[in-house]
């Protein structure tokens, strides 16, 4: 008895994956993995655009703005990312929520000095 047709296998993929930013490595290394047509950057940090056949990894200038002494934007990071960069240049963190950033108490742009405390308001 029948009770449903095969699935095709097909190797088209019709909907490519949304890439939050983060790592570049490790952005890489999944879309490697899941034979997806990716554009790659020679950069530590990224943002992604994905169209309708590519995902395209582009430049996120966060440790830059960092060694300037400059608040990069940290909405839309995952707390782990945000946590790590931001106590490697000597700032304090806190944070309220769970998810991805949506507000920071240091505004992009604004200097800061090492031992200053960041307030992070997540998704």
């Amino acid at each position: 008895m029948r009770l449903h047709q095969s699935i095709k296998k097909t190797d088209v993929i019709t909907n490519l994956p949304k890439v939050k930013q983060g790592k570049t490595a490790d952005a890489s290394l999944i879309l490697d993995e899941l034979n997806i047509t990716t554009e790659k950057i020679s950069a530590d940090w990224m943002v992604s655009k994905t169209t309708n056949n590519q995902v395209t990894l582009l430049l996120r200038k966060v440790e830059s703005d960092l060694r300037k002494g400059q608040m990069p934007d940290l909405r839309g990071m995952n707390l782990q990312d945000a946590i790590y960069l931001l106590e490697n240049y000597g700032l304090n963190v806190k944070c309220t929520g769970n998810g991805s950033i949506k507000k920071q108490s240091i505004k992009k742009g604004e200097l800061f000095k090492k031992g200053s405390i960041i307030n992070l308001e997540l998704t």
